[in-house]
C-alpha cells in the first residue's frame, strides 16, 4: 500500500470467547457461541448470521446487554463498550449476553423507507440542488453506507464504529414528523478519509475476497467524491492485483501515474503487485516512470548528475565508508552571479535525491559519499547543493 495520510495497523490476532445468549428478555431462545473479544463490528455480522434462520430475528436496531456486579443491565453498542464488557466479566465464562427490544419499537428505521437525498449544505448554505455529477457522487455514497448494514438499510443509530468515531456522520431530528425521522448530515471530506483508511486497512495478501471487495467499494466512494485523488488509484491498483485482476491492476496504475503518482522505488517493492512484475505493460509504466524520474533530476541538478556519470565510471574494490559526523562542510566559491532573475524551481528534498542517484546507478553509500561531497553537509544537502547550482 502507499501511504499517504493513512497508517497500517499489525494484523492481529483474533481472541474468541465463549457467551451464553439471551435472545429476549423472557425467551428460551438461548445459543452458547463463540464470539470474537477484541472486534465489535465482526460480533455484529456473526449475530446476523446466527439468527439468518430464524425469520431474520436480529437486526441492527436490538439492544445489547450485559448485567454488571452491580446488578444493572448495561447496553453495548460500540467497540469501546463491548471491551467493557469483556473486561468487566473477568474470569466468568460463558459472558451471559441478552438482546433485547430497541429503545422505540414501535418505529424501527429497519422498517421505514429507503433515505432520499435532500440537498447539499455548500458554505453554510443548505439544501443546495443535487444536479449534475454531484448527482452520480451522491448516489455511488449512498449505495456504499448501505452496503454497511446488512439488509442495505442505513440505521442512523447504528453506525459501524470506524464510521460513528471518524465524525463523517451526525444527525438531526426532524421535529413534528409523524414518525421517527433523522436528517442524516454526511461531511463527505471526512468519509472520504474515513473509508480510505478503512480500505487499507483490508488490502493486504492475507485478506479474503469479500475484504478486498469491501476496499474496493470503498475507494471506489472515495474516488466518487475526489477524483483526483492519486492514492485511492493506486491502492485499487494493489486490491485488483490481490484479486488477481492483472489487467484492471495496470489500468488503475496509470491513472495513478496519470494523476502524479511517481514514487516508482515503493511502487517496486510493494509486495501487493508481485503479481504483476512480469507483464510486459508493468515493465513499461516502470521505465517510463523511471525516465521521468531521471529526467527531473537532470533538470533540477545538472551538476550532480554529471558527477553521478563520473561516479559510475570510478571503479573502487572496496566500498567507501563515510563518516557523517567528520566530513568538513565544502566552501564552493562562485564568480559573480548575472544580475537577470532566474525563476526558483521547486527543490527536491534531500531524502529524495538518494533514491534518485541510485536510479541513476549509483550505488547506495556512494551516492551518500556524492552528496556529502558536492554539499558539504548532509542536514542541508538539497539546500547547499541547490545554492551552489
Amino acid at each position: 500500500k502507499y501511504i499517504f495520510f493513512f497508517q497500517k495497523k499489525q494484523r492481529t490476532s483474533r481472541t474468541m470467547e465463549s457467551f451464553k445468549i439471551y435472545f429476549g428478555a423472557n425467551s428460551d431462545n438461548i445459543r452458547r457461541v463463540s464470539l470474537p473479544k477484541d472486534n465489535y463490528s465482526e460480533v455484529i455480522k456473526q449475530l446476523h448470521a446466527l439468527y439468518s434462520g430464524d425469520d431474520n430475528l436480529y437486526h441492527g436496531e436490538l439492544r445489547i446487554q450485559y448485567v454488571d456486579n452491580e446488578g444493572d443491565k448495561i447496553t453495548v453498542s460500540s467497540q469501546g463498550e463491548w471491551e467493557e464488557m469483556t473486561e468487566a466479566a473477568g474470569s466468568a465464562r460463558p459472558i451471559k449476553l441478552w438482546i433485547v427490544e430497541g429503545m422505540n419499537p414501535s418505529g424501527y428505521f429497519k422498517d421505514g423507507p429507503a433515505p432520499e437525498p435532500l440537498g447539499l449544505i455548500v458554505d453554510g448554505q443548505t439544501n443546495v440542488p443535487i444536479t449534475g455529477q454531484v448527482a452520480d457522487s451522491v448516489s455511488i455514497v449512498v449505495d456504499c453506507l448501505s452496503h454497511l448494514f446488512p439488509g442495505g438499510k442505513i440505521l442512523p443509530y447504528h453506525l459501524p464504529t470506524w464510521l460513528k468515531e471518524s465524525g463523517a456522520i451526525s444527525l438531526r431530528p426532524v421535529p413534528n414528523a409523524q414518525q421517527p425521522t433523522e436528517d442524516f448530515i454526511v461531511d463527505l471530506h471526512k468519509l472520504a478519509f474515513a473509508m480510505g483508511r478503512e480500505a487499507l486497512l483490508r488490502i493486504r495478501p492475507e485478506s479474503t475476497p469479500d475484504q478486498l471487495n469491501e476496499a474496493k467499494v470503498f475507494l471506489e466512494t472515495v474516488l466518487s467524491i475526489k477524483p483526483e485523488d492519486t492514492i485511492s488509484y493506486y491502492n485499487l491498483a494493489c486490491t485488483h492485483a490481490l484479486l488477481g485482476n492483472s489487467d484492471v491492476a495496470i489500468q488503475f496504475l496509470e491513472k495513478a501515474h496519470d494523476k502524479g503518482y511517481d514514487d516508482v522505488q515503493h511502487m517496486q517493492n510493494d509486495s501487493d503487485l508481485d503479481s504483476l512484475r512480469e507483464k510486459q505493460e508493468y515493465k513499461d509504466l516502470i521505465k517510463k516512470m523511471t525516465g521521468q524520474v531521471v529526467d527531473s533530476l537532470v533538470e533540477q541538478f545538472p551538476k550532480l548528475v554529471v558527477a553521478a556519470e563520473e561516479q559510475k565510471e570510478v571503479k573502487v574494490e572496496q566500498p567507501v565508508v563515510v563518516d557523517v559526523v567528520e566530513v568538513q562542510p565544502v566552501v564552493v566559491v562562485e564568480e559573480q552571479k548575472k544580475e537577470e532573475v532566474v525563476e526558483q524551481k521547486e527543490q527536491t528534498p534531500y531524502s529524495e535525491m538518494i533514491p534518485f542517484l541510485v536510479v541513476l546507478g549509483v550505488p547506495e553509500h556512494e551516492a551518500v559519499e556524492l552528496l556529502i561531497k558536492h554539499t558539504g553537509s548532509v542536514e542541508m544537502a538539497a539546500d547547499e547543493y541547490y545554492s551552489t547550482k
